[in-house]
C-alpha cells in the first residue's frame, strides 16, 4: 500500500483539500463513493474510490497518531490511502518510523496562506495541494 500524507497545522485547510480531491476522483471516476463522516462534530469524512485499477481510500482526519494508526490498519486492502495529519499534535519522524513497514510514502506540506487571505487564495492553495496529491496516486 502507498500512503499519502497531507500534513499540516490546525485548521489550515486539509480537510477541503481532501474535499476537492473527493470532487476530482469523482468527476474522472464518475462514481461518488458515499462519505462517512469520521466524527459528528466535524466535517472530517473517509471514503473508497476505484482509480486506474486501483483501490484509492480518503480518509481526512489525522490528529491523532492512534487515529493514523487505526486507518492505516482499516484501510490496509487498498493500493492507496490518502489521510491528513495534523502537524501540531503529530511529530513528521514519529508518524513515518510507525509506517515504515509501507515502503512507499508520501509526504505532502500543506501549502499556507497568510492571515489575511481571501477565500480565493485558500481555494487556489488547496487546488495547488490537490493537484499534488492527484499526481501522486
Amino acid at each position: 500500500m502507498k500512503i499519502i500524507f497531507l500534513s499540516g497545522k490546525s485548521k489550515c485547510g486539509k480537510t477541503p483539500t481532501l474535499e476537492m480531491l473527493y470532487n476530482k476522483l469523482s468527476d474522472v471516476t464518475g462514481q461518488k463513493p458515499k462519505k462517512i463522516d469520521i466524527f459528528d462534530d466535524n466535517k472530517d469524512f473517509c471514503c473508497v474510490f476505484n482509480y486506474k485499477k486501483k483501490k484509492v481510500a480518503v480518509f481526512s482526519s489525522g490528529d491523532t497518531l492512534s487515529i493514523i494508526i487505526e486507518a492505516v490498519f482499516l484501510y490496509s486492502y487498498v493500493d492507496c490511502l490518502i489521510m491528513a495529519f495534523n502537524s501540531d499534535s503529530i511529530r513528521k519522524d514519529e508518524l513515518l518510523k510507525k509506517v515504515s513497514v509501507y515502503k512507499h510514502n508520501k509526504h505532502i506540506e500543506k501549502t499556507v496562506c497568510k492571515k489575511n487571505a481571501t477565500q480565493k487564495d485558500k481555494d487556489n492553495a488547496n487546488s495547488k495541494d490537490c493537484n499534488k496529491i492527484f499526481k501522486a496516486i
